[in-house]
């Protein structure tokens, strides 16, 4: 059954992981990682490109993210 308590604590959990970044570097290198180069589309499916989508989907979304603040995310 779903919680949106539930769904709310888990979320806010990553969302205070990706908080301690520069959001253009977090997108900047989740879509650099979805779109690097590889030899099949196996390989591409492996990276997860929907979920890399929802990262940065919730990224964009955070209306209370710092923009100024933050460190440069590294891979």
């Amino acid at each position: 059954m779903f919680s949106e308590d539930e769904y709310y604590a888990a979320f806010k959990k990553i969302r205070n992981k990706f908080r301690k970044y520069h959001y253009y570097g977090l997108i900047e290198g989740a879509l650099e990682y979805m779109n690097t180069r590889v030899d099949d589309k196996i390989e591409s499916l492996k990276r997860h490109p929907w979920l890399v989508m929802l990262f940065i989907k919730w990224v964009m979304l955070d209306d209370n993210y710092p923009n100024s603040k933050g460190k440069t995310a590294t891979n």
